[in-house]
């Protein structure tokens, strides 16, 4: 890992908990940091990803980053903007049929 790619990691790994503890919804947090909010489902995903895996474990300098997005369900991490989506239905709301 490159210097770069490890201060992008620590970087991360503080805003990940000021995420979940902020409970603003994804928009308004990275509207509040200036961040897109791909980038964080692309790090909440790949924290995760890698706590499962134990790969980085050692690595891990704040074990509290993926206890915290382990513990969490996915509409935690959506946020308030999330809303479900029923596969039976098209665009017009209308059910397909089978």
């Amino acid at each position: 890992m490159t210097k770069t790619q490890q201060q992008r990691w620590q970087q991360w790994q503080q805003w990940i908990p000021e995420y979940t503890a902020s409970g603003l919804s994804a928009r308004e947090w990275c509207a509040s940091y200036g961040v897109n909010p791909h980038r964080l489902w692309y790090w909440l995903r790949r924290f995760r990803t890698e706590e499962e895996s134990g790969q980085r474990a050692a690595c891990h300098q704040s074990s509290h980053v993926a206890a915290t997005i382990s513990k969490m369900a996915p509409r935690d991490l959506m946020g308030p903007a999330h809303f479900d989506r029923n596969p039976d239905r098209n665009v017009g709301g209308k059910r397909s049929k089978r």
